[in-house]
């Protein structure tokens, strides 16, 4: 009978005109080897794979160097002081006894003599009804820069000066001895200290990562930290002078130590 052939062909072509209005469609991806990918392929193939990749593993150490020195450098800090009824007369007190102070240096082969500073002030006594003028005060700051063993010799030399002249409200005092370094012998001393605090900042590093079955792969970064070292200091008042009771002033300086640190940060690796 032709009604059953009839129906099969109007369902047929039902279904070709309802997938021609279809508008989207898929395909099945080809799940065959693609032998034409490099062999480092997996990482780009693999989103999942990609995002879960690390960094190689690192280790923070910090390594300190300290290296002692004897000092090579004495600084003598000196305040020559004058009173006077007024600033003109101040002024030139000041003046007259610095310059004998620096002569008397100077011929005893003190070479370095630099002022660090000056001032002229008015001077007052305060009461309880106020205060009432006593005059004005000059200063004048002088640093004599010498050798360790020359420092007291730079002491007793000043306070000589200063008691030849002293007069009035005139003074000279010795402020402090300082001991330190010259720049080339405490650049020296400062390298000696860098190599220290890098070689103990890569031993760290190494029993850390042997520790840990690790072995140490590179440095990713290095940084240099200063912690200040201690400088010897010794003060003394003009007036208790050695070179008055005919005792040298002497002095016994200690070491001068250079401190630095290193920090580190260095990648592991397997250590098999």
């Amino acid at each position: 009978m032709s009604t059953p052939r009839r129906s099969v062909a109007a369902v047929a072509t039902a279904l070709l005109l309802l997938l021609a209005g279809c508008t989207t469609f898929s395909v099945a991806a080809d799940t065959g080897p693609v032998a034409d990918l490099p062999a480092d392929s997996a990482a780009l193939s693999d989103p999942v794979a990609a995002s879960n990749d690390t960094a190689a593993p690192t280790v923070h150490t910090t390594g300190v160097g300290e290296v002692s020195a004897a000092p090579d450098e004495a600084v003598v800090s000196l305040t020559v002081t004058a009173l006077a009824p007024t600033a003109a007369e101040a002024r030139e007190r000041v003046a007259a006894d610095t310059e004998a102070v620096r002569t008397a240096l100077a011929d005893a082969g003190f070479e370095t003599v630099e002022t660090t500073s000056f001032s002229l002030v008015a001077d007052y006594d305060y009461t309880r009804d106020g205060r009432e003028l006593r005059g004005y005060r000059a200063t004048h700051g002088l640093e004599v820069t010498t050798t360790p063993d020359r420092a007291g010799e730079a002491v007793d030399t000043t306070i000589a000066a200063a008691e030849e002249r002293r007069s009035g409200e005139s003074t000279v005092r010795v402020d402090a001895v300082r001991f330190g370094l010259t720049d080339d012998a405490r650049a020296a001393a400062r390298t000696a200290a860098l190599t220290m605090a890098t070689e103990n900042a890569r031993a760290d590093a190494d029993a850390v990562a042997s520790a840990a079955g690790l072995s140490v792969d590179g440095v990713r970064s290095l940084s240099v930290g200063s912690p200040a070292g201690p400088v010897f200091y010794y003060d003394r008042a003009a007036d208790d002078g050695g070179a008055e009771s005919g005792t040298p002033t002497t002095f016994t300086p200690g070491d001068v130590t250079v401190t630095v640190q290193v920090s580190a940060v260095y990648t592991l690796a397997d250590g098999n």
